[in-house]
């Protein structure tokens, strides 16, 4: 997903809940005061400010992984050879892949998770039975 759907998504996210919110603050029939909706831009921009900057974040963790993984690769081929360098590649790739599961399982929740492994594992051993 890029840059700009999250800021889209955040925006009705953030409008919303400042709908949400200013009913439970303010007296009936203020709704349509300008301090009322200035209120509820502000409280849209807060919230999807802090969606974005926690996409980013995300993000960039998983870039600085990634190219920790590939410099330490790097560095063990030079030093020790492509032997061992193969063998840390492999290492490393499981660490990023340990870390996509988890930003996976955290997108789906832990029983999405369950669901999608359990699909694919019956799945996979109905085309290796043959059924």
């Amino acid at each position: 997903m890029c840059i700009r759907d999250r800021v889209g998504i955040a925006a009705v996210v953030g409008n919303t809940a400042g709908k949400h919110v200013i009913k439970h603050v303010l007296p009936e029939g203020a709704e349509g005061h300008p301090v009322v909706t200035g209120a509820i831009d502000v409280g849209g921009a807060v919230i999807g400010s802090g969606m974005v900057m926690f996409a980013a974040a995300s993000d960039a963790g998983k870039e600085i992984l990634t190219m920790s993984c590939d410099g330490a690769s790097r560095i063990v081929t030079h030093r020790l050879g492509a032997e061992a360098g193969e063998a840390a590649t492999s290492g490393l790739g499981v660490a990023q892949n340990v870390y996509e599961v988890q930003r996976f399982t955290k997108k789906i929740g832990v029983k999405g998770f369950a669901k999608s492994v359990a699909k694919e594992s019956v799945s996979s051993t109905n085309n290796r039975s043959g059924l």
